[in-house]
C-alpha cells in the first residue's frame, strides 16, 4: 500500500497493486482460519460481525474527513 503515495509513476504503482491483489487473499485467508479456531462456535456470529463493524468504521471515519479536506 506504501508503494500507492510514494511514486507518480504508474508501474511502480502497478506493480504495488498487483502485490497488494496477490497477497490480500493470503492474509486474509489466514487471519480469518485465526478467528475461527480461536473463538467458540457459538459466539463466532457476534465476534465475527464486531471485528467487520470496526473495520468499517476505519474506512467510513477516512471517507468523511477526506470529504471535508476538499
Amino acid at each position: 500500500m506504501i508503494g500507492f503515495g510514494v511514486s507518480t509513476c504508474l508501474w511502480p504503482i502497478a506493480g504495488s497493486v498487483f502485490l497488494f491483489s496477490l497477497l490480500d487473499p493470503i492474509v486474509g485467508g489466514s487471519s480469518q482460519a485465526f478467528w475461527q479456531t480461536k473463538v467458540p462456535p457459538d459466539i463466532q456470529g457476534r465476534v465475527f460481525s464486531v471485528r467487520w463493524t470496526i473495520s468499517k468504521i476505519g474506512l467510513a471515519s477516512s471517507l468523511l474527513l477526506r470529504g471535508g479536506l476538499w
